[in-house]
């Protein structure tokens, strides 16, 4: 029996991709941010579709890890939960990292006196 007919190795392994999904989806939604006067309901719809997207980045990657190991709980296995808890967290960091050094990631947004991109 070779390590692809595992069906735990593989729910683990079919998880790792929606990683990039999910940093992408915060990076892309962090560029429409700053766009965006503060206070405005542009920039709160925006934030709003981001923390929808991430939590259906998290959600698909539990019920892909359950429907391919045919596991009640992906809670059970530890090496999933930790994945999925690492790359959350992480996301978070590259969420206050960018933000607080928003120019040098998006050099074309640029905010006149009154908060109004340019």
């Amino acid at each position: 029996m070779t390590w692809l007919h595992n069906p735990v190795l593989l729910g683990r392994l079919a998880i790792l991709p929606l990683a990039v999904v999910q940093w992408g989806i915060v990076m892309a939604c962090l560029s429409y941010v700053h766009a965006f006067r503060p206070r405005s309901w542009q920039r709160v719809t925006t934030c709003v579709i981001s923390a929808f997207f991430f939590w259906c980045t998290v959600a698909a990657q539990i019920y892909g890890y359950q429907w391919i190991t045919s596991r009640r709980h992906a809670n059970d296995d530890v090496v999933v939960t930790t994945v999925i808890v690492f790359e959350s967290l992480l996301s978070l960091v590259l969420i206050f990292y960018v933000s607080k050094h928003r120019t040098r990631f998006f050099p074309g947004v640029r905010h006149n006196d009154t908060g109004t991109a340019n």
